[in-house]
């Protein structure tokens, strides 16, 4: 049996949500490529003087859907941080072989 305890700050949770970011690289480097993609369409319709509408209307849309996620997950956390419920709460975890529990007071 492993018994841990923990603390919720402020920084605990802005750790969490960079952790977060971190773990999704994969979706981030896919959105990069398609952002990449589209601004490259973009640029080569005004250049050719063959721009549509619907290009211009999915490299708004893409640049609105990328800085929304950023708000999303870096601007959010911090700025709700101090407002979470969870803020001070003491949570103990108890590992064992099969199975864990948690107790927050």
């Amino acid at each position: 049996m492993i018994k841990l305890t923990t603390t919720y700050t402020k920084e605990l949770l802005i750790k969490f949500s960079n952790y977060i970011v971190k773990a999704q690289l994969a979706f981030l480097c896919a959105m990069a490529v398609c952002t990449l993609i589209v601004y490259l369409i973009t640029i080569l319709g005004i250049v050719f003087n063959t721009i549509s509408t619907t290009t211009i209307i999915c490299a708004i849309t893409i640049t609105i859907c990328n800085l929304l996620w950023l708000f999303l997950r870096l601007g959010l956390p911090r700025i709700f941080a101090k407002k979470s419920k969870n803020l001070g709460t003491v949570t103990t975890y108890t590992f064992y072989e099969d199975n864990f529990t948690y107790e927050s007071i």
